[in-house]
């Protein structure tokens, strides 16, 4: 069980809850390779659908402590794209998977306890009554 506090969004628009989403984003090396592993051709169908392939070290212009870093052919290929784009991509791969499901509209305001076991979850819808969710 997935829950989101936005609701579900298209592939282009933002959510109000990521401070970051209008910035383009960047999939650094382990985290494509963890997405990768877990999502079988995720990288070619982002770039089908208009994430930007780019050289890690030589076609992004970095500034870190005040400095611009000096550019080179790493031969590291990464992915850029919009998080909007990213989190459609996911999620058009999670709902795939017939056991997860996605609480729209949703936070987690705490666990049931059994002893000192958890048992539940509290949840409180936006708009809604509060909900106990049972496991």
């Amino acid at each position: 069980m997935i829950f989101e506090k936005d609701g579900k969004q298209s592939k282009s628009s933002l959510r109000k809850g990521v401070p970051q989403a209008a910035q383009e984003h960047v999939l650094l090396k382990s985290g494509e390779k963890i997405l990768e592993d877990f999502f079988p051709g995720l990288r070619e169908e982002m770039i089908e659908g208009g994430s930007v392939p780019a050289d890690f070290a030589n076609d992004i212009a970095w500034n870190h402590h005040g400095r611009w870093k000096i550019r080179y052919n790493s031969g590291c290929s990464i992915i850029q794209q919009s998080r909007p784009f990213l989190e459609y991509q996911l999620r058009k791969r999670i709902d795939q998977i017939k056991n997860i499901h996605t609480l729209y509209n949703t936070k987690a305001k705490g666990f049931v306890l059994n002893s000192s076991r958890i048992t539940g979850i509290k949840r409180k819808m936006q708009k809604v009554m509060p909900y106990i969710l049972q496991i």
